[in-house]
């Protein structure tokens, strides 16, 4: 029964021009076979020349409607399937819509009581997957400050985003972990970061991404004392910020990287000169890059951002000091009061694709 209402919605939904030619060429089949009448060539004779003349004129009018059967066969088969494609399409984007209502669900039962971290976190893994990246890191503005989604699971979600998602999702994704720099403080040793942000800087995201990314790294390395840092971490630090200053073309981006990395420098970590900092496959004397960033800071300091150079120096005084800065206050709600605000927000599917983010659009 569907694929004859399949069948029957296509013939109903021809594209004008496919029905426009279908026309055209039955007129002009009909025009010809009348031009032949009027000049006498169905006039069946009995015997000689004429009647091969006939069998042959009957061979081209019965070649020609062939081929035009064929033609339009051919045009209607391929609108139907045009047709057959989008309905398939529209299924599977209801099937997508569903399965995200489904996964929202999954944050809370239907009591109003949180669920597990890890079900919240497999929650919002799963509507990254469908492409609801937005819906995504919206949610998980909303459970990662109240400790319902683990760090790494978050890191992992922003990760996602940063990578495969649109600008606003990107963007979105920034300011989440900026606003969570805080929480990035690993339990062994360092920060936990999105695998993007490991050791990597992608300039090919936009300057207002990049921006925002800067400002969380400095933010995070503030939250872990000095004294907890090793020199190989130290080290790690100062070349990835370096990089930072190498790779990317935008100046304001550039100064808090070297800001940043004369902090850095300044803790003398090494004391040797000659030594070398190390780090995935990067090698450069330590004296040589101290002496390169000092020349820099001047600049830097006039164009670096004001809140990038409060944050620089607020991790001067932390780490002199030795004592981090106080956790973050937040004032957030809890997880089913965000669900229920998510639940009565999203009533049908283009609310819920406002919300969403297909990866195509990145």
């Amino acid at each position: 029964m569907e694929q004859g209402s399949t069948g029957v919605t296509g013939l109903r939904r021809l594209p004008p021009w496919i029905l426009a030619v279908s026309a055209a060429i039955l007129v002009l089949y009909v025009a010809f076979a009348a031009t032949l009448w009027r000049l006498g060539l169905f006039d069946v004779p009995e015997s000689g020349p004429d009647a091969r003349i006939f069998a042959a004129v009957f061979g081209l009018l019965g070649g020609l409607f062939a081929s035009i059967l064929t033609f339009v066969g051919v045009l209607l088969k391929h609108s139907i399937d045009t047709r057959t494609l989008e309905i398939t399409r529209d299924s599977e984007a209801r099937l997508k819509l569903e399965t995200s209502i489904r996964a929202v669900e999954l944050l809370a039962t239907d009591d109003g009581r949180e669920t597990a971290p890890s079900q919240q976190a497999g929650a919002l893994f799963a509507l990254a997957n469908l492409g609801q990246l937005g819906l995504a890191v919206a949610l998980l503005n909303e459970l990662w400050p109240a400790g319902r989604v683990s760090t790494a699971a978050a890191t992992g979600v922003i990760d996602q985003a940063l990578r495969v998602g649109s600008i606003g999702t990107q963007i979105g994704a920034s300011r989440v972990l900026q606003a969570n720099a805080d929480l990035l403080r690993h339990t062994d040793r360092g920060i936990l970061l999105p695998d993007s942000l490991d050791g990597e800087w992608h300039t090919e995201w936009p300057g207002g991404v990049r921006n925002i990314l800067i400002s969380a790294l400095i933010d995070a390395i503030r939250y872990r004392p000095r004294s907890e840092w090793s020199t190989d971490d130290l080290s790690t630090l100062s070349l990835n910020f370096d990089q930072i200053r190498k790779l990317d073309p935008d100046p304001v981006i550039a100064a808090a990287a070297v800001l940043v990395t004369n902090v850095l420098l300044e803790l003398r970590f090494l004391e040797d000169t000659d030594a070398f900092l190390t780090a995935d496959g990067q090698r450069i004397q330590v004296g040589a890059l101290r002496s390169e960033i000092a020349s820099l800071v001047p600049d830097a300091r006039i164009n670096a951002a004001y809140s990038d150079r409060d944050l620089v120096e607020s991790l001067r005084t932390s780490w002199e000091t030795g004592d981090a800065p106080p956790p973050k206050t937040r004032a957030g709600r809890s997880t089913a009061q965000s669900v229920a605000g998510t639940r009565s927000g999203f009533t049908g599917e283009t609310d819920l694709g406002a919300a969403g983010d297909s990866t195509a659009s990145s």
